[in-house]
């Protein structure tokens, strides 16, 4: 199999320092949509996925000149240390998932055009002249993780009322993806799993307001369970003591421990609590953290652990009325005190941190935040947005190093 095309040349890519962020900044006269993310720790790298689509009707004539990237899709490396880029160019397929796989290598799981519809391969962002075929797989994995030596998946069965199966990928002595063997979680039906450093966990609503909670062996067995007495969807689970399981209930978002531990919850008027739960899943403490005067309904939150002490969380939120006056944003809290929360500014080109007020803009309109990555002793951020055109044609990329 041919290797990917490295050019370096596709984007404008410049350093980006504002304040305590550092970072690049991805500059296009076309259209991008920006992918995944991934971190690979031994080389202390950042690896993330940007599609590049050409649309005639709208960009300028001297993009004739790059036609031979036209519908690309590019993959962009770059060094936390120097900030280093190198892009590669992906010739076929579109880039779903990435991954940390073998060799040190970041992976990627592409849906590939040469096949029927919901196929996808799994190939390197690397050194690819070794591999003779690309073994096409059903389109089913999703969350794709390390755990030791092992790459794992699940797929959960949230939307489709489908069993959720576990997914071992297999790979030959040289390192070359063989295929998936796919594994049926035990009873009963599981409707979540996420997948932390304790492992892989597994959420079953069984009862009004009782939702059992199971840290499952890569072959989808129950290792410990417990019964959550709590309402809504989960974010985030631990079974270790005084670290969070999370739960999403009417824009609120609770964080509850079997042996005691810290919350946050976010509801109307918009306030973010920090508490303490007791075995018995009653409330022993509670303090307001802050309140986010403008924030009338949360539609998206995610949360991600930066450390045993740090968490994060990244949410979307707006009025019900006029959702455009509405945004996103990320807080930090450490040990129970909230360190940092960044909303986005109305003019949707800067964040606002409400603990400090220090601010950061960034040289582009309409700004997203994509994706949110937990790197060693920082966190790195995707944002896109759009200048000079009505397309996203903007991306930056900015770490933060913890406290």
């Amino acid at each position: 199999m041919d290797d990917l095309i490295i050019d370096n040349s596709i984007f404008k890519i410049s350093n980006y320092n504002i304040n305590e962020f550092y970072g690049i900044h991805i500059d296009a006269d076309f259209r991008l949509s920006t992918g995944d993310m991934c971190y690979l720790p031994s080389k202390n790298q950042i690896l993330f996925s940007i599609n590049d689509y050409k649309d005639a009707s709208d960009i300028a004539s001297h993009l004739d000149e790059l036609e031979k990237y036209k519908d690309n899709f590019c993959y962009i490396k770059m060094d936390m240390e120097n900030l280093q880029t190198t892009c590669y160019c992906e010739s076929e397929g579109v880039p779903y998932d990435l991954f940390e796989g073998p060799n040190d290598e970041i992976w990627c799981v592409i849906g590939y055009s040469k096949t029927s519809l919901n196929r996808e391969v799994c190939l390197p962002i690397g050194d690819r002249k070794d591999i003779k075929d690309c073994k096409p797989m059903a389109s089913v994995a999703e969350h794709i993780f390390r755990d030791g030596d092992k790459i794992l998946s699940y797929t959960d069965g949230t939307f489709n009322k489908k069993p959720t199966k576990l997914g071992e990928y297999k790979f030959s002595k040289a390192k070359q993806f063989q295929s998936v063997k796919r594994m049926k979680i035990e009873e009963p039906l599981v409707s979540r799993c996420l997948y932390n450093e304790e492992g892989i966990h597994a959420f079953s609503t069984i009862d009004e307001n009782m939702i059992l909670h199971r840290l499952l062996d890569d072959k989808g067995v129950s290792i410990k369970e417990r019964k959550v007495y709590v309402e809504g969807m989960f974010l985030d689970a631990f079974f270790e003591k005084n670290s969070p399981v999370i739960n999403w209930e009417n824009h609120e978002t609770v964080e509850v421990t079997a042996n005691g531990g810290s919350i946050f919850h976010v509801e109307k008027p918009s306030e973010i609590f920090y508490s303490v739960y007791g075995i018995d899943g009653k409330k022993i403490e509670e303090k307001k953290l802050f309140e986010l005067t403008e924030l009338c309904s949360i539609y998206c939150m995610e949360s991600v652990k930066l450390d045993n002490y740090t968490y994060a969380l990244t949410f979307t939120y707006g009025s019900d009325d006029e959702p455009i006056k509405g945004g996103n944003g990320w807080l930090v809290v450490k040990s129970g005190e909230l360190m940092e929360c960044w909303l986005q500014h109305k003019d949707k080109k800067s964040y606002i941190d409400q603990v400090t007020g220090r601010n950061i803009i960034l040289n582009m309109d309409n700004v997203i935040l994509r994706k949110f990555r937990a790197c060693g002793r920082s966190y790195c951020l995707y944002f896109d947005g759009i200048i000079d055109s009505k397309h996203r044609n903007r991306a930056i990329v900015l770490i933060k190093n913890l406290i």
